[in-house]
């Protein structure tokens, strides 16, 4: 993945890749709602579909035009949490983070489901 791109950079080729000429000017729609967007006046963020923790790009293709409550919705409710879990697996499977408990088997025995408890070998 490349290096954090500015921001400016990527909602300029968003712009480009997703306006569409009104008689009133130039306006994108939301790609979730579908509400129509006046890039000058109302909100709107650049979001990735794909995201880039998980290897999205930056291409407009990949990153759309949404409005404001449509980012929000859908930063919270999918993207935050997806991308928590992408990095919780990815730390327990490379040892970057090791439980924090301080149970251990004991040494020289194991665990009996049956009797629910450790015994001896």
């Amino acid at each position: 993945m490349s290096p954090r791109p500015s921001s400016t950079k990527v909602r300029r080729a968003a712009f480009h890749y997703w306006r569409h000429e009104t008689p009133h000017g130039w306006r994108m729609t939301c790609q979730i709602c579908g509400i129509e967007i006046h890039p000058a006046r109302d909100f709107w963020a650049a979001d990735h579909e794909i995201v880039r923790a998980h290897e999205g790009s930056d291409d407009p293709p990949n990153v759309r035009p949404l409005c404001k409550g449509c980012h929000a919705t859908k930063t919270y409710t999918r993207d935050l949490p997806e991308i928590a879990k992408g990095r919780r697996q990815s730390d327990s499977i490379y040892g970057v983070r090791q439980s924090r408990s301080k149970l251990r088997r004991p040494e020289g025995m194991h665990y009996d489901w049956e009797q629910g408890r450790y015994v001896r070998d």
